[in-house]
């Protein structure tokens, strides 16, 4: 130990990134959920939401989606 270091034994340059397995593992599952938001959303799963949430909604007619609004 070396101050706020830890030293493991592996000789590699610096600019070689060495994580543990967890690190990794947590830095894959990022990048895979960044290239899904990246993608954009699928309209079809927002409607399909819209319609679920509308079915159990007790303000809208049973099995009728309210209907629709512009956000802007």
């Amino acid at each position: 130990v070396e101050g706020d270091r830890v030293k493991l034994g592996i000789t590699a340059p610096r600019e070689v990134l060495i994580l543990r397995q967890e690190v990794a593992e947590a830095v894959k599952e990022q990048a895979h959920l960044q290239e899904l938001l990246a993608s954009g959303p699928e309209p079809e799963s927002f409607e399909a939401l819209r319609k679920l949430l509308a079915e159990e909604s007790p303000d809208s007619p049973a099995g009728e989606p309210p209907e629709k609004t512009d956000p802007e």
